[in-house]
């Protein structure tokens, strides 16, 4: 629940602070260029599959680098040649618009959308592996089932996490009643089983 409510604060109050940031730090390149820096640095995270321990932290990030996005677009407001600001402005604006569309008129998918990304549960494999199960489905389709993400604790970064595996286990298709994961990342491969009571669901070799 309280991912869609952060969900729901980020798309409507994000566009303020971000005008507010805009008010105080307009003329000051450093903050503007750390702030293009900071979404470059989280997007080659993401591409990785690198993210933050913690599904809160998970999503006052995203939630942060829209706020930049909402004050990098303001800037579209100091460019001299006229047309070319208001394109700018008005191509940045739509997924803001978007959003507070999403947020008011659309605010049931919101909480549809986001309910689905706080995980059942957490186990821990061993030590440096762990996966989290969640629900999928159900409440915007006719099916369902449950989705396995399974992760690596970075050893250097023990605040970093690195997806290994994401699976989703359709109902239609699998025995998803008590999911559990084997998991051996020994050598340069990851072996993974992942069982339903004691039937295979899944048997999966993947290189590190």
């Amino acid at each position: 629940m309280y991912n869609s409510l952060l969900a729901e604060v980020g798309l409507l109050g994000s566009p303020i602070v971000g005008f507010f940031l805009y008010r105080r730090f307009k003329l000051i390149n450093k903050f503007f260029f750390w702030s293009f820096c900071v979404i470059a640095l989280l997007a080659l995270a993401r591409l990785f599959n690198i993210t933050f321990k913690g599904d809160l932290l998970d999503l006052l990030l995203p939630i942060g680098v829209y706020t930049l996005y909402c004050f990098i677009i303001l800037h579209a407001l100091l460019i001299r040649n006229i047309f070319l600001r208001i394109v700018t402005f008005i191509i940045g604006f739509i997924p803001i618009a978007g959003g507070y569309l999403f947020a008011t008129i659309g605010v049931l998918g919101v909480f549809f959308v986001f309910g689905e990304q706080e995980p059942i549960r957490t186990v821990d494999i061993n030590k440096k592996y762990y996966y989290r199960e969640f629900g999928f489905g159900n409440a915007t389709t006719s099916w369902g089932g449950t989705r396995i993400e399974i992760y690596e604790s970075l050893f250097l970064l023990p605040f970093l996490e690195k997806r290994i595996l994401q699976k989703d286990f359709d109902s239609r298709y699998y025995e998803t009643d008590s999911l559990n994961v084997k998991l051996d990342g020994e050598n340069d491969l990851y072996k993974v089983k992942i069982y339903s009571g004691n039937k295979l669901q899944l048997d999966t070799i993947m290189n590190k």
